[in-house]
């Protein structure tokens, strides 16, 4: 039988963030909410795989915005 459910740490590595990250990432509000187990927070792997792959797809995990860099200067 597939494994339905993950944990944080089972996600951070299956998409090698680092577990803040996913932490991060679950207070997103268009985030998929965990299932809560006790204490600790479960992730549907197949919500949050689509979650991940859709926002994060054409870009790297940990890229930040870049400036707008004007290569020619001031003219």
């Amino acid at each position: 039988m597939d494994q339905i459910l993950m944990t944080v740490r089972e996600a951070s590595e299956r998409y090698s963030i680092s577990r803040s990250k996913v932490y991060d990432i679950m207070k997103r509000s268009d985030a998929p909410k965990p299932v809560k187990f006790g204490n600790k927070n479960l992730l549907v792997i197949h919500e949050f795989d689509n979650f991940i792959f859709s926002t994060y797809a054409n870009r790297e995990m940990n890229e930040r915005p870049r400036r707008n860099k004007n290569i020619l200067g001031d003219m």
